[in-house]
């Protein structure tokens, strides 16, 4: 069995000839989340996405990380 590193992975996996179709495809993402007080009026909107837009192809990967 042939010991690759992971540069050569890379490298061997870019040369094979896989058609780019686009499979997902967000437009103008939005998403909020609303808190609200003891009264039950919105307190406080925290936006998680606002106006995000991405496609992904096939043979890619998306991550979503959220950092504080």
């Amino acid at each position: 069995m042939d010991r690759f590193s992971a540069s050569d992975r890379l490298i061997y996996f870019q040369s094979q000839q896989i058609p780019m179709e686009e499979i997902l495809s967000v437009n103008n993402l939005k998403k909020y989340f609303t808190k609200k007080g003891s009264s039950g009026v919105s307190k406080d909107i925290t936006r998680v996405a606002d106006g995000i837009s991405f496609s992904i192809k096939n043979g890619e990967t998306l991550v979503l990380a959220h950092f504080r």
